[in-house]
């Protein structure tokens, strides 16, 4: 039996991690693949696109932090107000 037959063995998820198409392969898959001793070539690649894909989905997100973490305060700041005004509403 091959490792990766064994790791698909013992971790039902194996299989899939392998498979070509990320999109398909969820976190929890991934993480069980991954975890077992040495991941063939072809998980490592399919943890690699399902990665890219979750980075291009967040990059599509509007996003309100700063860029530079210097600002991080006075975003902190401003979003503490925000939140603050928002449940004050709610009380009303």
């Amino acid at each position: 039996m091959s490792s990766t037959a064994a790791r698909t063995e013992n971790h039902p998820a194996g299989a899939a991690a392998s498979a070509a198409d990320a999109a398909s392969v969820s976190a929890r898959e991934l993480y069980f693949a991954l975890s077992a001793a040495g991941p063939a070539a072809a998980e490592l690649a399919s943890a690699r696109r399902y990665l890219d894909s979750q980075l291009r989905a967040c990059a599509a997100m509007d996003i309100d932090l700063p860029d530079d973490i210097d600002d991080i305060a006075g975003w902190i700041e401003r979003r503490g107000r925000f939140i603050g005004e928002q449940y004050q509403h709610y009380l009303q």
